[in-house]
């Protein structure tokens, strides 16, 4: 588990759960060798499973003898596999909607970006949770035109 304060005094964890203020950025330059990557290596698991050697690839991929998962499982960490290479982790504060994206994968030092929009919440989110709702921050009074300010 890991949590850090952000600018506003709100603290954001990252407990490792699934979470609405927390996401992954595919760096664009990196993405294409990444799906190759990840690519080559599926295919590399469905040859060995139509050749009768599904058992002794997933030992060689995990590095651990007797160590069996679902097909499924296999494809999902070859994806994620490459992701310390590739992958930037980002967090946005509940509170001032801050968001928080990591200078370098797995570097744990972030920069950091105030919206500008009033409707900045839940932008990492699927869907809020009840007790996200219902964080209010005071939104800025709305600016009168030029020609009204007399």
């Amino acid at each position: 588990m890991s949590k850090f304060r952000c600018t506003c005094g709100y603290v954001i964890v990252d407990n490792g759960a699934v979470a609405h203020h927390m996401g992954r950025i595919l760096r664009e330059q990196s993405s294409e060798q990444y799906r190759e990557r990840a690519t080559h290596e599926v295919a590399d698991f469905i040859r060995a499973v139509q050749a009768g050697k599904r058992r002794e690839w997933i030992e060689q991929f995990y590095g651990q003898p007797g160590f069996d998962l679902e097909d499924g499982s296999v494809v999902v960490d070859i994806w994620t596999r490459r992701d310390p290479e590739t992958v930037l982790d980002i967090y946005q504060c509940d509170a001032c909607g801050r968001v928080f994206i990591e200078r370098a994968p797995h570097t744990f030092t972030y920069r950091t970006f105030k919206p500008e929009d009033a409707d900045w919440r839940g932008t990492l989110a699927v869907q809020l949770p009840p007790e996200a709702a219902a964080v209010t921050m005071p939104s800025q009074p709305p600016r009168k035109p030029w020609w009204r300010f007399w």
